[in-house]
């Protein structure tokens, strides 16, 4: 394989970057440190940016927090946050967009990469992060497309496809029930659950998420010893609470904070580990991601189940046509596709009716609900001689936006130049 494959964790407060290795047959984690700083156990860095006071010179991660600390630099430790806002910093005496900042940062850790792996060029890289938005989503494919890299060659994801991507790489017994992850971020505690429904085709991978962002624990929280009896309390306390009298066959803990759960949480790791197998890693969501982009290189995935997560569609839509007679139902957005990537555009004749017919079907195709588009706009006209462009594209997870134009029919009937737009809630 020629080519990098690349699992890239982007956070608000980390970075991490995993490589599939073929000769280990798994991903291996990257530092990222510039110059060699970081520690030999430390397989992240802060998502940290910032540009030397007395000339055009930039640092990453705890380097750029360490010289901003020195009044050496101005730093900017919000990246992510201004990217999802779509704000802009100023930096000495220049404004910078959130565009051309997480750019400077990307462009500065894929330069620490193929350092490494000299010789090498990136072939497929995937994007991890906590939540999707459109913002950040167009301004992540923009910047690789500007560094030379094709659509094909980039995806997107959340955290709880890249959980998903990793526990089907462990061993099927870790599975065979419920599974868990905790992370800590910030001031907050996510919780994700997956389960594997099986008995339908395709079967399907539903994960869940639920937050709790009252933890109060900052960044530096586990730091002081004197915090460690709080936090075991709490998280043990929410662990037990959400775990209830579920079967869970493994849970697994990810983030800063967790990589010491064996010095403060003793209450934790008998509540979490109670009947069931506990695992800490680090590296989880870069790991998934990895894989996902070693799959991405075959020509038939290796997970052909359905996905069913946040960032993901929970609804189908189709479009109610008649062919040879006979009505059916075409599919024009299928559930479970990732949002930012769900868009599909026809063309097609009107009959004798002034509306058309959506349908919106949940994954499980247990419930639907019929949307009927008014197209009284479109002037009146014989059936059959009115053709009509469709556009959909899903602008999140929640909405879809629909474009319909009247296309007229040819030079009998010239276009009215009518457009109807309008955002359909996916939610049934």
């Amino acid at each position: 394989m020629d080519g990098l494959l690349v699992g890239f964790d982007l956070c608000d407060e980390y970075t991490q970057v995993c490589v599939y290795d073929e000769t280990l047959g798994e991903p291996v984690a990257v530092s990222l440190e510039e110059h060699g700083n970081s520690q030999p156990d430390q397989e992240w860095i802060s998502t940290s940016l910032s540009r030397c006071r007395y000339k055009d010179e930039w640092k990453i991660g705890d380097e750029a927090l360490a010289s901003a600390l020195n009044h050496e630099s101005v730093s900017v430790e919000t990246l992510c946050r201004i990217v999802r806002m779509g704000g802009k910093s100023t930096l000495g005496d220049i404004t910078f967009s959130a565009k051309e900042l997480i750019k400077i940062y990307i462009f500065k850790i894929f330069d620490i990469l193929l350092a490494q792996y000299e010789g090498k060029s990136i072939s497929k890289i995937v994007f991890t992060l906590r939540e999707l938005d459109c913002l950040t989503v167009e301004t992540l494919l923009e910047i690789c497309h500007e560094y030379g890299l094709s659509s094909e060659d980039v995806r997107i994801i959340d955290h709880a496809e890249s959980f998903m991507y990793y526990v089907l790489s462990t061993k099927q017994e870790n599975y065979s029930n419920l599974v868990g992850l905790f992370e800590k971020t910030g001031q907050s505690l996510i919780y994700m659950e997956g389960k594997m429904i099986r008995g339908i085709t395709p079967p399907v991978f539903q994960i869940t998420k639920e937050i709790d962002g009252n933890l109060q624990m900052n960044r530096d929280f586990f730091d002081d010893e004197k915090n460690w009896e709080m936090a075991d309390i709490n998280i043990s306390t929410k662990a037990q609470a959400l775990f209830g009298k579920k079967i869970i066959s493994s849970v697994f803990l990810a983030g800063k904070g967790f990589e010491r759960v064996s010095q403060w949480g003793k209450r934790t790791i008998k509540v979490m580990g109670n009947r069931r197998k506990l695992y800490y890693e680090s590296k989880l969501h870069a790991y998934g991601a990895a894989l996902l982009a070693l799959d991405c290189t075959r020509e038939v995935s290796s997970y052909s189940h359905l996905c069913i997560c946040d960032g993901r569609l929970f609804y189908g839509i189709s479009l109610s046509v008649m062919v040879a007679g006979i009505k059916r139902e075409m599919q024009l957005i299928a559930p479970g596709t990732r949002w930012y990537q769900a868009q599909n555009e026809i063309e097609f004749y009107l009959d004798q009716k002034e509306s058309i017919d959506l349908t919106m079907t949940d994954w499980d195709q247990r419930h639907t609900k019929q949307i009927k588009i008014d197209l009284s706009q479109f002037p009146a006209r014989k059936p059959k001689t009115t053709r009509v462009f469709l556009r959909l594209q899903c602008i999140s997870d929640q909405v879809v936006h629909l474009v319909i134009k009247d296309m007229g029919f040819g030079s009998i009937f010239p276009s009215s130049g009518v457009v109807m737009e309008r955002d359909i809630p996916l939610i049934i």
